[in-house]
């Protein structure tokens, strides 16, 4: 078996075991979670179309989508898919790799990577980008969202052995150039939240709003990279 091989069934291995041990929901306050999904929801920007979440999960997100849009998840673990699901039942479901996706080219009005690159080994994430801009659209969109590493605090949070399945964490210089190299164009880092992990209760106090703005303007106070590109 080659090394890429032997490398993707570590990989495999290793998310099941970790999975549903998930640091949202394990090291973080009970609202993380959907917090940070309500952010990357509110950026979808269409009503209808289809649209495509990549490494999915159980598919939470879904609930703070449109419900016009033509929903369609993919991921490798079959559990998250079935008995794990959290998304609406109706919702198109695939087992399957992100690195290859089973769709025909131009087929996606928008596509979603929520914090799922950095669980992937370096010399597979331009892959993905590549196939998340083959089944784009021409002048779809792509929202894509991956931990900081860079951030001022909380970094270590991101990375082995506090978060083992977190193979790369990409850098925001890392990201645009794999965004720009896959064929991306119109790219744009939008605020995501100074605060992962509340230091003190009175922290919750600060207006999400405020502390958003203070993400977009300093990319070391902000805890995720999310991005917005488009393939034109």
């Amino acid at each position: 078996m080659s090394q890429k091989n032997t490398n993707f069934r570590e990989s495999r291995k290793m998310h099941k075991e970790y999975g549903r041990q998930s640091l949202d929901r394990k090291h973080f306050d009970q609202d993380y979670h959907p917090r940070r999904l309500k952010r990357r929801a509110s950026l979808v920007n269409i009503n209808e179309g289809a649209i495509l979440d990549a490494g999915c999960g159980d598919g939470t997100i879904q609930k703070y989508l449109p419900k016009t849009l033509e929903y369609t998840g993919i991921d490798f673990d079959k559990n998250s898919l079935t008995f794990l699901w959290e998304g609406r039942a109706s919702a198109n479901r695939i087992v399957g790799q992100i690195t290859q996706l089973p769709f025909r080219d131009n087929c996606f009005d928008i596509v979603l990577n929520i914090e799922v690159i950095e669980h992937l080994l370096q010399e597979w994430q331009e892959n993905l980008l590549l196939e998340l801009y083959r089944t784009l659209k021409k002048g779809g969109e792509i929202v894509l969202s991956t931990p900081n590493p860079e951030t001022l605090f909380h970094a270590s949070m991101w990375a082995p052995p506090f978060s083992p399945a977190h193979f790369h964490c990409v850098t925001y210089s890392e990201l645009t150039k794999l965004l720009k190299k896959a064929g991306f164009r119109l790219i744009k880092r939008v605020g995501d939240d100074i605060i992962a992990k509340y230091p003190h209760i009175i922290f919750k106090y600060i207006p999400q709003s405020f502390r958003r703005v203070l993400a977009s303007l300093f990319l070391k106070l902000d805890k995720h990279i999310i991005i917005e590109a488009r393939k034109t």
